[in-house]
């Protein structure tokens, strides 16, 4: 459920950033689906994800990322309370 809830969010971040109020994703989209997907596309995509919820990803993390559910699987881990 908590990852339907991200993607639910992150589908409407992408329809700003994309520009398409009729964007529908799942987790399995594949980012290069869209026409506009590039590399500087990508980083930018990273950037607006990070200040949407307000975190940041790791060079890895970002370069990592290939569809919406790699998005919602980083933020689910970091809603995680930390381990003791």
């Amino acid at each position: 459920m908590e990852e339907e809830k991200i993607l639910k969010e992150l589908e409407q971040v992408l329809r700003i950033f994309f520009r398409n109020n009729q964007l529908s994703i799942k987790a399995e989209t594949p980012f290069t689906e869209f026409s506009q997907w590039d590399s500087m596309a990508h980083l930018e995509l990273i950037t607006t994800v990070e200040k949407h919820f307000k975190t940041r990803f790791h060079f890895s993390e970002a370069a990592a990322i290939k569809c919406a559910g790699d998005i919602a699987k980083l933020l689910i881990d970091r809603m995680k309370p930390p381990k003791k």
